[in-house]
């Protein structure tokens, strides 16, 4: 297995965009305090999300770098600024997934959600949540389910969808 060095000033710039990934997530993260299923649903998620993109690389560094990035700190750096920008599509994603298993939720109390989100998060992945999947999806939403998804990213600051969606 290969080392892997950094120098001074590479550990700082990925500790930093870490640490702002981080925040700029938690911070979208706490403005889902509705106490509804949904929301509930979202938070959970975007927790998973969370931990996955720099908690889980964090509590083991070296090792997630070089076996995910190939050993290349800053294409870690480079994948968490990208991952900012697509903000809107975990959202969206998250709350596309939450309606095509509505019924399931519905079921259950709000406090398992926690538990049913992890397993909705792995099965969709970290890197395919930020990802914009969502065409074919989101056409078959309601206009009611469309107005609520964009009230929601408007809440937390992010592009609401266009009428063309």
């Amino acid at each position: 297995m290969t080392d892997l060095v950094m120098t001074e000033d590479v550990e700082t710039f990925v500790d930093e965009i870490m640490y702002r990934h981080d925040r700029y997530f938690t911070k979208i993260q706490n403005k889902f305090t509705e106490n509804n299923k949904l929301e509930e649903f979202i938070w959970c998620i975007l927790g998973d999300y969370i931990w996955d993109s720099t908690g889980r690389v964090c509590n083991a560094f070296d090792e997630e770098i070089i076996d995910y990035w190939n050993g290349d700190p800053l294409a870690y750096a480079k994948q968490l600024v990208a991952e900012i920008k697509s903000a809107k599509n975990i959202i969206v994603n998250t709350f596309i997934m939450y309606f095509e298993n509505e019924e399931e939720f519905l079921e259950n109390d709000i406090d398992v959600i926690s538990y049913d989100s992890t397993d909705y998060f792995y099965s969709f992945g970290a890197s395919e949540i930020v990802q914009n999947r969502y065409g074919k999806k989101l056409r078959k939403l309601s206009m009611k389910k469309i107005r609520q998804l964009n009230d929601l990213l408007d809440r937390v600051g992010l592009p609401i969808l266009s009428r063309s969606k």
